[in-house]
């Protein structure tokens, strides 16, 4: 172990209450975690899960647009920005994978105008 002679900086300082962004972050994941409750309870259940797919990967396209255009000129805000965009990404391709292409098709696949013969 090498000493030096003039103390250093600790590396990871304690931030004081309200010098950091959080109420964006927490406006964006509140946002987004009360568009997946609507979509879980308003949906058929054969659909959530690809809705949830297409729902992660917007949110990670957002997450990657605040770590490009950051609230803040830190770039440690960025890089959790990514960390973000990158989770949403690995679970909107997960859900992806385990849902079924059937029902979304069903649903939207147009019908042909109705004939009144039958009426």
């Amino acid at each position: 172990m090498h000493l030096t002679g003039s103390p250093q900086s600790p590396r990871f300082r304690p931030r004081p209450p309200g010098s950091g962004p959080r109420s964006p972050v927490l406006a964006f994941v509140s946002v987004l975690v009360v568009a997946l409750a609507v979509f879980v309870l308003v949906l058929p259940h054969s659909v959530v899960l690809p809705v949830f797919s297409l729902w992660a990967l917007s949110a990670a396209v957002c997450a990657a647009l605040l770590a490009i255009f950051p609230l803040r000129t830190k770039p440690s805000y960025a890089g959790a920005a990514w960390d973000m965009a990158g989770a949403f990404t690995l679970v909107g391709c997960a859900a992806a994978i385990l849902g079924e292409l059937e029902p979304i098709i069903e649903i939207i696949r147009p019908s042909g105008p109705r004939s009144k013969m039958n009426d």
